[in-house]
């Protein structure tokens, strides 16, 4: 009898690593945009069949009935019809898309953090008064109002290229808009037109970072003034 269960708990190993097993890898915007990868749900026949790891993957094995379904409320919902197997492993690679209500989430961040800036004049109401004489416009400390290399070179020591467009190859132009108050500091920072949520997002960042600037002058006396910008990200 002993000689039996010896051989016995010898072969279950065994024929477990005869099993073909795969692997479903989450990819695309679930990666680039940061989500817990633990929030996408595995669903077969309506139920949950259980969910990705921190790391984007889920396992399954020989005998996973199918379609497989992949939902997240803010990605599109994936069909697996299919599944690859091997003897050691056959992994699947899943592209997610972000939809409409996640897009949304990130625009509505960054508008929130754009509102926040808005503690001084009104823009609208800047942009009226600015129709009136400028003596001299407004310009970052040690520049003159025709010459910014001061204020490039802050920009171009101060600027972080996001990794994640680094890593993408996503480059572009962000036009922004902002106020520089009678008293020198920034506020009512806009992006007026975007080209990617870290872009813009580091956009912010680097206009909310500036020092005071010289405010501009309207028969002598400082007065607010709205500043437009374009900020370029290149990869090499």
């Amino acid at each position: 009898m002993k000689i039996v269960l010896i051989i016995l708990t010898a072969f279950i190993p065994f024929t477990a690593f005869l099993q073909k097993t795969g692997t479903l890898v989450l990819s695309g915007d679930a990666v680039y945009y940061g989500y817990d990868k633990s929030e996408f749900l595995v669903y077969c026949d309506n139920e949950v069949i259980g969910f990705f790891d921190k790391g984007g993957f889920f396992n399954y094995s020989e005998g996973q009935k199918v379609p497989l379904i992949i939902k997240h409320p803010e990605f599109e919902t994936i069909t697996i019809e299919e599944l690859k197997f091997s003897r050691k492993n056959a992994s699947m690679d899943i592209y997610e898309n972000i939809n409409e209500a996640g897009k949304k989430k990130f625009e509505d961040q960054l508008k929130a953090e754009q509102l926040k800036t808005c503690t001084g004049s009104d823009k609208e109401e800047v942009l009226k008064d600015t129709l009136r004489k400028i003596d001299t416009n407004a310009h970052f400390p040690g520049d003159t109002a025709g010459n910014r290399s001061n204020f490039f070179k802050y920009i171009g020591q101060n600027l972080r290229y996001p990794q994640e467009c680094v890593e993408y190859g996503i480059q572009g132009k962000v036009y922004l808009s902002f106020i520089v108050e009678a008293d020198g500091n920034i506020t009512c920072i806009e992006i007026k037109k975007g080209v990617d949520y870290f872009l813009d997002k580091e956009s912010l960042r680097i206009i909310k970072s500036l020092p005071k600037f010289v405010p501009a002058t309207s028969n002598g006396i400082p007065v607010p003034v709205v500043y437009f910008l374009p900020l370029s990200f290149k990869l090499n």
